[in-house]
């Protein structure tokens, strides 16, 4: 698991996010909509994003709600719900029939 759960959990919270394009970031945090990325080791960029967000509280508020939104269509439990359904059915629609003499043991 590379998807680190602080993200999902601060955009929940309407938090943007200031992180570094490592691992599953990417994937939670959109730059310059849900918060600001920044290269590996890059001290000064994640500076700077943390000031941008410092000494702007509209841009803070909309990136934290548009985090919100993006954790709710992508990481609630009904988003997971949905995916998981997606697969149970493509597995059901691909997965042949069960012999009856390969049923016992199943109840009926």
């Amino acid at each position: 698991e590379s998807t680190p759960t602080v993200t999902v959990e601060g955009g929940g919270a309407r938090l943007p996010v200031v992180a570094t394009h490592h691992a599953g970031i990417p994937e939670q945090a959109e730059h310059g909509v849900t918060g600001y990325l920044v290269a590996e080791r890059d001290v000064m960029g994640l500076a700077h994003g943390l000031a941008k967000l410092a000494q702007d509280p509209a841009r803070r508020v909309a990136m934290g709600e548009a985090a919100r939104q993006k954790m709710k269509r992508e990481y609630s439990l009904a988003a997971h719900r949905s995916r998981l359904e997606q697969i149970y059915a493509t597995v059901l629609q691909g997965a042949p029939a069960m012999p009856a003499d390969n049923m016992q043991g199943v109840p009926a």
